[in-house]
Order: C-alpha cells, then structure tokens, then sequence
C-alpha cells in the first residue's frame, strides 16, 4: 500500500541520482531570486518601489515553492491551480517598473484587477491563462483535468499518484521555465533603477550561466510553454 509520501520519496530519490542538473538548476534560480529579494529589502523601508517589487517577488517565489512540492508529490496538474497567481506576480513586475505610479495605489490597497493589468501591460500569458482557467485553476471535468486520476489499465480512480520520471523530468523543466522568466523580468526591475546599477553585472551574468547550463539539460528551443500542469 502507497503511504502518503511514498511519491514525494521516490521523487526525491530520483532528483537525487539521476536528475542532479535539472534540480541543480531549479535550486539555483531560487537562490538567485533570493539574492534579488534582499536587494528590494535593503531598501524597502524609504523605498516604495523596493517594496512593492520585493513583497511580489516573495510572494512568487513561495508560489514556486508550493509548485516544486506539488511536482515532488505527483500533483503537476494540481500545481497549476498556483501558476495563476504567479502569473499574476510576474505581470505586476512589469507593471511596476513601465508604470511607476501603480506602486503607491498597489500599496494603498488600489491595486488594478489582474486583467486590466495585463491589458495596460500587453501582457503575454492570456492564452496559458485561459488554458490554466479551464483545466487547473477552477475544478471541472474536463479530460485534460481528469486523466491523471485514472489508472488506464485498471480503469480504477487514484488515489496516490505514481512518480513517473519522464513526467518529473518534464514538470520540473516546465517550473524552472516560468521560473527563469519570473527572474528575468526581476533583473529588469532592478536595470530600470540607477540605485541598484553596481549590482547587475554580477547577477546577470549569474543569470546568463543558469541558460548556458539549461542549454545543456534542456531542448529549449523545442520545449513546450506552460507549466508544470501535466500529471
């Protein structure tokens, strides 16, 4: 009989043998974000612009987090019910840094709803939106939403689900992508700041060695957009 985390087990010991690039390369981007984080924070206190951007940046990297612990546990298609916030985080970076004055109504409590703020953005995820609506982020049963929860020769409804590599490998490709993207439109938050000039050599090209290495690991040019959605 499954225990309750016989799949985050067996996931994390395949992490640890025969995927150490691919988590290597989740684990650095967090690190990465954190350094950028504590920039924000240095400065938050006088700053609003540190504040806004550093509350939403923390707030996307726990989305990230939640993520990573769902793929462990099986539940990539359950994971995407967090991609819509952190979707939602990342269009409020861009906000924030091509429109300065959405800072003060932000933490006034005024924020503009998340689809206006795509709109005044020219935001690029309405279609990985619509699809995260119509299969992770609201209940349904639809087959994309449904399929993982059968056992195909059984015809039986799971309970647990198995950790299956090829499927781990590939959620934790599709997290890593959102993840890098989230970090660069982070980088570009600081770039759009003179205060924090002296610090962007050092984490772009920190930046720049995180794609060099997922070149490595990674198709990229034949990798799928979307996230970690699929069980």
């Amino acid at each position: 009989m499954n225990t309750l985390w016989s799949t985050r087990e067996a996931a994390i010991a395949e992490i640890s043998t025969t995927m150490r690039d691919e988590v290597a390369l989740v684990e650095d981007t967090f690190r990465i974000t954190d350094e950028i984080i504590e920039l924000f924070d240095s400065r938050q206190v006088d700053n609003s612009y540190a504040r806004a951007c550093g509350f939403t940046l923390a707030k996307a990297r726990n989305l990230e987090l939640g993520c990573l612990s769902l793929v462990l546990d099986g539940l990539g298609q359950e994971a995407g019910a967090l991609m819509r916030p952190l979707l939602e985080a990342h269009e409020l970076l861009v906000y924030f840094r091509i429109e300065p004055s959405g800072v003060e109504r932000a933490l006034r409590g005024h924020l503009p709803p998340a689809g206006e703020i795509a709109k005044r953005i020219k935001g690029q995820f309405h279609d990985f939106r619509k699809h995260l609506n119509e299969h992770a982020s609201h209940f349904g049963f639809s087959t994309y939403s449904l399929m993982h929860l059968l056992d195909g020769k059984e015809l039986k409804i799971r309970t647990v689900q198995p950790m299956l590599r090829l499927v781990l490998r590939r959620n934790l490709r599709d997290l890593w992508l959102n993840m890098i993207l989230l970090l660069f439109e982070a980088f570009q938050c600081l770039e759009a700041r003179s205060e924090y000039q002296q610090y962007l050599e050092r984490i772009g090209l920190k930046i720049e060695e995180l794609r060099e290495r997922a070149r490595r690991v990674y198709d990229l040019d034949n990798a799928e957009e979307g996230g970690p959605t699929k069980g």
